[in-house]
């Protein structure tokens, strides 16, 4: 499906891997201590996505595709959900 050519990608070149899209670059990142620090650590140095743009809405209010203060503000309600604590809760079930 939809996720088979960036498994293949990451297969072939490894967790932090790079495609162009047309002449724009794009970092693909499976290594969860890259991701980690993205993510968290950093996050004010990686605030947006890809923009799409011919997206409209409601395509545009998905969580993929938030952007600048809506996206900080999202991740604020979202980021106690994913805690070290919570994560190993569903581990556990």
């Amino acid at each position: 499906g939809f996720f088979r050519p960036m498994s293949e990608l990451i297969k072939t070149h490894g967790r932090v891997c790079g495609y162009y899209l047309g002449r724009r670059p794009v970092v693909v990142v499976a290594d969860p201590d890259m991701l980690r620090s993205v993510m968290v650590k950093d996050f004010s140095s990686f605030p947006n996505r890809m923009q799409f743009r011919f997206a409209t809405k409601p395509a545009t209010d998905c969580l993929l595709m938030l952007r600048n203060e809506r996206w900080k503000r999202v991740r604020s309600i979202l980021t106690p959900s994913f805690s070290a604590a919570k994560m190993k809760e569903v581990r556990q079930k």
